[in-house]
């Protein structure tokens, strides 16, 4: 199948076996915390690292590496973009960009910077010295160097971990519309939660060298495998419960003093231990009394509120709903409600919401 990334690597820790469909999904973010093996994955890849006997890494049906075959660094037509950008600070933007571009007749070579400058939104930068590049536009430089000799796939370590928080929160949806526009698949190593959820089209978790989920973005996001998973990717609610029964395609169980319904994705019996997951997002609180709205099956639960805690332009809202539970909230909404510690309300959680992983 075209564009497909198909590999079984083992070096150190790292035992992942993984096929990516970047036909389908052509940003594909490898996710998880430091340590898991992302940036070792990513280096097996490029074949900047031989993985260890009995691995094996292909793309679009050519074998890269198998114990016999290992095919060089640039013979596998891959674009690499360091966390550090890694720029020749004696060379200037455009012979930069065309540092990869030597197997090239040397007429060719501008036009191939400047298309390359052109799909990294960095014409402008076009005969700057890389010294006066500010963080964001030394990053776009390294991005079209990646992209100048046209590869065939763009791994992308950590790319934007360099810059200061409101650069990289500026250049995050910026480097997301880069990307697309390029037409080459990606692979993006990150270990920013914000990072996954925008530059992503589906998500690859990592975890002590191994693989635990693959899946959509939201997916991986709003109904996370393991335990792991949904640590890694800091869902605000996971809550230890017992599978009481289901009825009418729904799942009760027992969460800590409260009893939740849920719509469960996999086949569970009473007496079944399970996590309760929650996104902080899906739960909507009212004031103690209000009449219960009609529509999809939700829970209404008495909750206190233990704890305000504003978080940028939400508020954080910690609760006792009869377990520990998470919600964010705008912060018009939060003055409309007066909350404040010691508050009793109402915390409204629909079924589909709540996803209940098998402990």
């Amino acid at each position: 199948m075209a564009d497909t990334l198909r590999m079984r690597v083992r070096r150190h820790v790292l035992d992942v076996d993984l096929e990516i469909d970047l036909a389908a999904s052509p940003v594909t973010v490898v996710f998880g915390e430091s340590g898991a093996g992302k940036t070792t994955l990513l280096r097996c890849v490029a074949g900047l690292d031989r993985p260890e006997p009995g691995s094996r890494i292909s793309f679009d049906g050519q074998t890269w590496d198998d114990g016999r075959t290992h095919v060089p660094t640039q013979r596998r037509r891959v674009g690499f973009l360091f966390q550090n950008h890694a720029l020749f600070p004696h060379l200037d933007v455009d012979r930069n960009v065309a540092f990869g571009l030597r197997h090239l007749p040397r007429a060719e070579r501008p036009h191939r910077v400047r298309a390359a400058l052109r799909s990294a939104g960095a014409e402008h930068l076009s005969g700057r010295p890389v010294r006066q590049l500010s963080g964001g536009e030394a990053q776009r430089v390294a991005l079209a160097r990646a992209l100048a000799p046209q590869p065939r796939l763009l791994l992308l370590d950590e790319p934007l971990s360099a810059l200061d928080s409101p650069t990289r929160t500026r250049l995050r949806v910026e480097l997301r519309r880069l990307l697309r526009s390029a037409g080459v698949p990606a692979l993006v190593v990150t270990h920013d939660r914000a990072e996954a959820l925008t530059l992503g089209d589906q998500l690859a978790v990592l975890h002590a060298g191994r693989l635990h989920q693959l899946a959509p973005v939201e997916e991986v996001f709003s109904r996370p495998a393991t335990a792991e998973v949904a640590r890694i990717v800091e869902t605000e609610t996971v809550a230890p419960a017992v599978v009481l029964g289901e009825a009418a395609g729904l799942t009760r169980v027992q969460c800590g003093r409260a009893e939740l319904v849920a719509v469960a994705t996999t086949d569970l019996s009473p007496g079944d231990p399970v996590l309760a997951c929650v996104r902080a997002e899906e739960v909507a609180l009212d004031v103690a009394d209000a009449a219960p709205a009609h529509g999809s099956p939700r829970n209404r639960l008495a909750a206190l509120v233990l704890e305000v805690q504003l978080a940028g332009p939400l508020v954080r809202v910690a609760l006792d709903a009869g377990f520990p539970l998470v919600a964010y909230v705008t912060r018009p909404a939060a003055d409309d409600l007066h909350l404040r510690p010691g508050l009793s309300v109402t915390a409204v959680v629909k079924a589909p919401a709540i996803h209940l992983v098998p402990r």
